[in-house]
């Protein structure tokens, strides 16, 4: 929670920097929230219900995926599970309600059961309990546990491009299972972004989706020696 809360700080301190310049369309980046505090106020979410309120409906935000921890919202009803997968999950929807701008979601591996068997129906039961929730239309996307793209226009420059990255790592699905995606393997879908990309190339085009193409962390295998040599000291700081 505390890296939420930092890179939360770092955007707005950008929009500080800038505020005195004119600005066309303002968008927010926000990830890993699916552990907000239940009992007491979430300091990240109550920073961003703050920051949300004094936005035009020239704004935009996307959350990022691994929007319910651990193991996204189980399609079982009337469940503990369930119910706990809810509660985080209306705890960061309660922050948007009086949000003038575009709201969208893209799925993380926890969402896919963590990147479990069954993940499809987790995937398609969060994205069903947000839209009803919300009452704003096709804001989880892409549709159906699909890998995407998917475009939605969020200004008349701005383009938001919508991918599931998890779609690519999860190993437990049937092919038949995706017969109602547009693509089914990844030459169609790097072709259709390739094509998408050509569409929009005089806009400013936004490509969101959960896992880094690269990175210098501890989900590429990059560790500092003290975590090297003492990885029980890890475990037990989270």
């Amino acid at each position: 929670m505390a890296r939420q809360l930092l890179l939360l700080l770092m955007l707005l301190s950008w929009l500080t920097l800038f505020s005195q310049k004119k600005v066309d369309y303002v968008l927010y980046l926000i990830g890993d929230t699916g552990a907000p505090k239940i009992d007491s106020p979430d300091p990240v979410l109550t920073a961003l219900e703050k920051q949300l309120e004094k936005e035009s409906n020239s704004s935009g935000i996307i959350y990022l995926g691994d929007n319910i921890y651990h193991n996204g919202m189980t399609p079982q009803l009337n469940t503990k599970e369930r119910q706990v997968a809810e509660q985080k999950m209306k705890r960061q929807l309660d922050v948007l309600q009086g949000f003038k701008g575009k709201v969208f979601f893209v799925p993380g591996n926890h969402d896919w059961n963590n990147a479990r068997p069954g993940g499809l129906e987790y995937i398609r039961a969060q994205e069903d309990f947000i839209e009803d929730y919300l009452e704003r239309g096709d804001v989880f996307l892409p549709d159906e546990g699909c890998p995407g793209p998917e475009v939605k226009k969020l200004d008349n420059d701005v383009i938001f491009i919508a991918m599931d990255s998890q779609w690519w790592l999860h190993p437990h699905e049937d092919k038949e299972e995706f017969d109602e995606c547009h693509n089914k393997n990844t030459y169609e879908i790097i072709q259709e972004l390739k094509d998408k990309l050509d569409k929009y190339d005089d806009k400013f085009v936004v490509i969101a989706f959960h896992h880094p193409l690269y990175t210098q962390g501890k989900h590429n295998g990059s560790f500092t020696i003290k975590e090297m040599l003492f990885p029980l000291t890890e475990l037990r700081s989270s």
